[in-house]
């Protein structure tokens, strides 16, 4: 190709290599450096194999010693590039491999060395020049001599580079094989290595100039990756390993149950690994060589693995107002009122905090057990509830309980999102622990961290529905008999009769608040009043003018004789 340069030998002093030369007044580029051959006499016959095959479209062995027999008519020097880069010169330092070398007429071996890093399988060029000037470059006009151009390949014919690629965590060691990829929690990052093996997947191989994808899809919905990273195998540091150490690239992943690491690369029709030079894209790099290439292949990882969330998180709130959560609890039994609606949350957490985990879709029947089973209740029945997380949240916010007692909310343990990993032993059995990075194993389990939620439900009011009547009864209700009043001669009094009931806030009555269940004393407040109904305040007095006082005696739900409150507490008037 052109971009070589166009040197030019003067056919003089009868110096040239092969057994003739023919005169060309212009270039001929082509792109299999046969140009010159097609043109006159085919006299690029000056270099061949040691047996004597033609070199051009040849391959060259890597990592080891090349050697080719050179023929030349007289004493002159020899001087070679190859392009080692295949970047279109040979400028390149290195590229210059046999300067100024002495040659007498007749047949020489010559050699150089082929390093392992080069690039398989790709055109390049190769350049000889025969005169009697020594020190010349690759492109200048000397006054004698050849110039003989080939075009070669790196490699073997149709054997070129071919292995196979795996994710691996960063501690595994080499060539040990260890594939295992540990459950890993939403909202870390975690790193990892790309490496290269060979084709049987036995042992790790290094590997130059070889850009490759790295896509972590969902397997079980892999139409948009997850994740999508360039990276490149250097043609400066040439290894079976690219470390991928980058502070953020995974911490946005979603939950996910079966993650898979997925290597994309360029390929060529026999199945050989393309190679390329990459600058500092490694994303346009890549992308050019697949424009280019036969085809392309993906290498799934050896072990998919888990994404979950670090816990799970519960809060209770009245309107916007939190009155209780499962991280900072009040270190007490919450009193909330039968039948009223609170807001419930429960949240599946991103790592070291309370965000929702984003792909976090399960459904939970819990069972949020009655706290107070050394009573004797009328209800003991757990309150039944449906959580439906959605990425991550499962909002209640019509909360509600129609009865009273202490309950117990708490979180249904997921022992079954980490399935793929609990099942190779990628996880720890029966624990929801955090591990200190994604190189060591976190519990499968996600759990409620660190505290359930103890609710007392109260109830909501009191309904009190009591008819008031005179003792005995009379038939004149505009008075009364008055007398002393005490526990044995209650018989001249006023009687309140009827029910006091406690509800829930839609007045369900809740049928645990009741003696032995979880009743309480209540303060009933009956106080009477000199004020008559036409709003006059005018004190009682007997007949001879003392001041009278009033006196009370309550039963409460009578049973006997005795009064269970109180006996004759004087009232102020």
């Amino acid at each position: 190709p052109s971009t070589y340069g166009s040197p030019r030998h003067n056919i003089a002093n009868g110096i040239y290599m092969g057994s003739e030369v023919d005169h060309d007044i212009n270039p001929f580029n082509t792109i299999d450096a046969n140009g010159d051959d097609i043109d006159g006499v085919d006299d690029e016959d000056g270099v061949t194999f040691v047996n004597g095959d033609d070199i051009n479209g040849s391959y060259f062995d890597v990592n080891g010693t090349q050697e080719l027999n050179v023929t030349v008519s007289k004493d002159g020097y020899l001087n070679v590039w190859l392009d080692f880069g295949i970047d279109g010169t040979f400028a390149t330092a290195g590229d210059h491999i046999i300067v100024a070398q002495h040659l007498t007429a007749g047949s020489h071996i010559i050699s150089f060395n082929i390093p392992s890093t080069v690039t398989k399988n790709q055109l390049t060029y190769i350049r000889f020049r025969y005169s009697s000037t020594a020190n010349l470059d690759f492109k200048e006009s000397v006054s004698d001599g050849e110039v003989e151009d080939y075009a070669i390949k790196f490699g073997s014919a149709f054997q070129g580079v071919k292995g196979r690629f795996n994710i691996q965590r960063t501690n595994s060691a080499l060539n040990a094989k260890d594939f295992a990829l540990y459950t890993q929690i939403v909202g870390r990052d975690f790193n990892y290595h790309v490496v290269f093996y060979d084709e049987n997947m036995t042992n790790e191989e290094p590997l130059a100039k070889v850009p490759v994808k790295i896509d972590l899809i969902d397997v079980n919905n892999s139409n948009e990756p997850l994740y999508t990273g360039y990276y490149y195998f250097s043609h400066v540091n040439p290894s079976s390993r690219i470390l991928v150490l980058d502070g953020s690239d995974l911490n946005s992943i979603p939950a996910t149950k079966e993650a898979l690491f997925q290597i994309t690369y360029a390929v060529d029709a026999h199945g050989s690994i393309v190679q390329q030079q990459c600058g500092a894209d490694y994303q346009a790099c890549f992308e050019s060589l697949m424009a280019s290439s036969d085809a392309n292949r993906t290498d799934d990882a050896k072990d998919e693995f888990s994404i979950r969330p670090e816990s799970f998180y519960i809060t209770l709130a009245d309107g916007n107002k939190e009155r209780i959560n499962s991280r900072n609890p009040i270190n007490k039994t919450l009193r909330v009122a039968s039948g009223y609606e609170y807001n419930l949350s429960m949240i599946a957490t991103k790592y070291g905090g309370v965000e929702p985990s984003e792909g976090y879709n399960r459904d939970f029947n819990a069972s949020f057990d009655f706290n107070s089973t050394a009573l004797t209740c009328a209800n003991t029945d757990p309150i039944e509830q449906n959580i439906n997380y959605i990425d991550g949240i499962a909002n209640i916010s019509n909360f509600k309980h129609n009865n009273v007692g202490e309950y117990r909310l708490t979180q249904v343990t997921d022992e079954n999102w980490t399935a793929i990993d609990k099942a190779n032993s990628d996880c720890i059995v029966n624990s929801s622990i955090t591990s200190s990075d994604g190189n060591s194993k976190s519990g499968c389990n996600i759990a409620l961290q660190t505290h359930p939620i103890d609710l007392e439900f109260y109830p909501d009011h009191f309904a009190v529905d009591l008819n008031l009547k005179n003792l005995p009864s009379s038939s004149h209700p505009d008075f009364i008999y008055m007398m002393e009043l005490n526990a044995v001669n209650n018989n001249v009094a006023i009687a309140f009769d009827g029910n006091i009931t406690a509800q829930s806030e839609d007045n369900t009555t809740t049928t645990n608040f009741t003696d032995g269940c979880v009743a309480t004393n209540l303060l009933l407040d009956l106080n009477a009043t000199t004020v008559s109904v036409e709003g006059v305040d005018q004190y009682i007095h007997t007949v001879n003018g003392t001041d009278v006082n009033f006196s009370r005696i309550i039963y409460f739900n009578r049973d006997s004789t005795t009064p269970t409150v109180e006996l004759n507490q004087t009232l102020t008037r």
